[in-house]
């Protein structure tokens, strides 16, 4: 597996009974889009930089510049290409004026095709995004907030997950989530245009997988890594599937200040059953900031 950053670890944050289950099976826990707390993730649609007219009027120059001023090279056979192909063969048989009218028809139907053309791609993304797994983590542990919404109110854990080249773990793939207050931008409109006629493709896949690493400014406090797997065949009813790891990459456990005694009690006693390598802190709040302390148990 490539690896894509230079980070040694990450972490996990969870209610006690998931981290029973993760540990129990040495599995991480990969959670479908739609469970998610935020209602943009996964869910946002690409905006056009410009108007379906002004793409449309682009559109007819481009045709008309292959037409009678370049020679074309298309990479793929549109019916664009076809179309224009045909109309350099008989360009010099027809007036230029029919020639431009007969293109200006055939445009004005594509221009009208533009709103449902966008509908139909920003739901087919949406479709397909949610037909995925995506384990999240984050750079820190002692994140106050974090631990109340991911940790059951402090009386979950969080897991310290190591990154370790020599066992091509899961993790070497993480990439940095980016945060924004705008929708991704669809290329531009040359980029469009000259993908529509034929001329240069346009990674449709690189631009949809750009999606699930991005969220709202609001939640750059999280300072979350994704691991996103697209197109699951296996994905299970429950809207998650708990994959296996190496033992190795789970590194330390940090049980939250609230946890309760006998959730903590069985937590250490797996960890120390399964995993001797393993670090267990305790977590505890400050009595003079508002910080979380870590004593380390073992």
């Amino acid at each position: 597996m490539a690896r894509l950053h230079d980070r040694d670890y990450f972490y996990k944050l969870m209610a006690a009974d998931t981290a029973k289950a993760v540990l129990k099976c040495s599995c991480l826990r990969w959670r479908e889009p739609r469970q998610f707390n935020d209602p943009f993730d996964h869910q946002v649609s690409f905006v056009f930089p410009y108007t379906k007219q002004e793409f449309s009027e682009a559109l007819f120059k481009a045709v008309e510049r292959l037409v009678y001023e370049e020679e074309p090279k298309f990479v793929e056979e549109t019916l664009l290409a076809k179309m224009i192909l045909m109309l350099r063969g008989i360009r010099d048989r027809a007036p230029r004026e029919k020639i431009q009218a007969t293109l200006a028809s055939g445009l004005a139907e594509t221009e009208k095709q533009i709103d449902q053309y966008r509908a139909n791609m920003n739901s087919l993304i949406t479709v397909d995004l949610n037909q995925s797994r995506v384990l999240c983590v984050t750079e820190q542990n002692d994140n106050v907030v974090m631990w109340s919404h991911y940790a059951d109110s402090h009386k979950g854990v969080c897991l310290r997950l190591q990154c370790i080249p020599e066992i091509d773990n899961t993790l070497l793939a993480a990439r940095k989530v980016e945060y924004t207050t705008e929708f991704p931008l669809f290329p531009t409109l040359d980029e469009h245009v000259r993908y529509y006629i034929g001329e240069a493709p346009i990674d449709f896949a690189k631009l949809l997988y750009k999606i699930p690493f991005m969220k709202h400014q609001n939640w750059s406090y999280e300072r979350e890594w994704r691991v996103h797997v697209p197109h699951l065949a296996d994905a299970t009813g429950k809207g998650y599937n708990d994959w296996k790891e190496n033992p190795r990459v789970f590194g330390a456990m940090y049980l939250g200040c609230r946890i309760e005694p006998v959730d903590a009690v069985e937590l250490v006693g797996v960890a120390k059953l399964k995993y001797p390598h393993m670090e267990i802190y305790q977590a505890k709040a400050s009595t003079n900031k508002f910080a979380l302390e870590f004593k380390k148990v073992t």
